[in-house]
């Protein structure tokens, strides 16, 4: 049996050891705390970066759409150079599936599309917003909406000539899969993810 002696060792050896068990269970809780302001800063930057990376291909889109052309004159261009310029616009932009010139009336003068072989009827757009936007030199976004190849967008701008004179419309339908691929790349941990909502 234990002498007082003992039982005072004891007992000072245990109030000893109380503010070591305590200062673990701190530290333990400190770690916790500031590795969850880590993840969380973490989270933001990368939430940041990516909201940087759609935007700009929202730019990037928006642009395609806005043409300037070296025309002086009013009239709309002339087919073959609509020609030219939509080859070289779906080489430049593989986003782009779907695209058409309008004349100020909202007649479609050409139209190209990456799924068809022919380019489709061609449409009186007169009374859609697309035209009526971007007749009035303005871009225009659409509402995002679901396909059978994934999300898509349609898009319009102005084509302006040297004086910056809408002289046509230009339009088109965007696939949405390089945002696919941005928030593919993203990592939020072991199970964490990002996905983009539409205004609804």
């Amino acid at each position: 049996s234990f002498g007082l002696g003992g039982k005072l060792t004891a007992i000072f050896g245990i109030l000893g050891l109380l503010p070591l068990v305590l200062m673990g269970f701190v530290s333990i809780y400190v770690v916790k705390i500031t590795h969850k302001q880590d993840v969380a800063i973490t989270e933001r930057e990368l939430l940041r970066q990516k909201i940087e990376e759609t935007k700009k291909f929202i730019d990037e889109a928006v642009n395609r759409f806005k043409i300037r052309v070296t025309y002086n004159e009013k009239a709309p261009m002339i087919i073959p150079d609509q020609q030219f310029l939509m080859e070289k616009i779906f080489e430049e932009a593989e986003f782009i599936q779907e695209a058409s010139f309008a004349d100020l009336n909202g007649l479609e003068t050409l139209k190209m599309s990456r799924a068809r072989n022919d380019s489709g009827p061609l449409n009186n757009i007169s009374d859609l917003p697309k035209f009526l936007m971007a007749k009035s030199g303005r871009s225009y976004l659409g509402p995002a909406y679901k396909t059978a190849n994934g999300p898509m967008m349609t898009f319009s701008g102005p084509v302006l000539n040297r004086q910056g004179d809408v002289i046509m419309v230009f339009s088109g339908e965007i696939s949405l899969s390089p945002l696919e691929r941005i928030l593919i790349n993203a990592v939020l941990g072991e199970t964490g993810y990002l996905y983009i909502i539409d205004n609804d």
